[in-house]
């Protein structure tokens, strides 16, 4: 008897402990971006470097912010000076969540009720 309840003590903890670091650190984001899987997308994402980096060229203001939607993770790219706000709202792969998971969805609805998970970067933002 006292065999089986060590054994369950181990087993529990392993179980525990095999979580990666990024689940441990922070779920949330996790669960809202599965297809990402990583704690820092800007470097981690190469499209989103790129975009940062072009941003980070050709805008004096901008911010990029992971926010949520229907229980599922965005990427979005802000910018005061863009004339197309819903280009710049991506989906984990870096393609345009308006041409692909959002084509029933209005743009307004959309930032309604949307959530921030986290914010990315900011450069110049009020």
């Amino acid at each position: 008897m006292k065999l089986k309840t060590i054994l369950a003590i181990i087993i529990l903890a392993l179980g525990t402990q095999s979580c990666s670091s990024t689940d441990q650190d922070n779920p949330e984001l996790n669960e809202l971006l599965l297809a990402c899987q990583t704690t820092d997308p800007i470097n981690e994402l190469q499209w989103l470097a790129d975009l940062d980096a072009k941003y980070d060229e050709q805008s004096n203001m901008y911010r990029i912010r992971i926010v949520e939607f229907e229980k599922t993770g965005y990427i979005m790219i802000e910018d005061p000076a863009s004339s197309s706000p819903m280009q710049t709202i991506f989906d984990c792969r870096g393609d345009v969540a308006f041409d692909t998971d959002l084509l029933d969805v209005s743009y307004n609805d959309f930032m309604k009720n949307i959530r921030t998970i986290k914010v990315l970067k900011t450069k110049n933002w009020p």
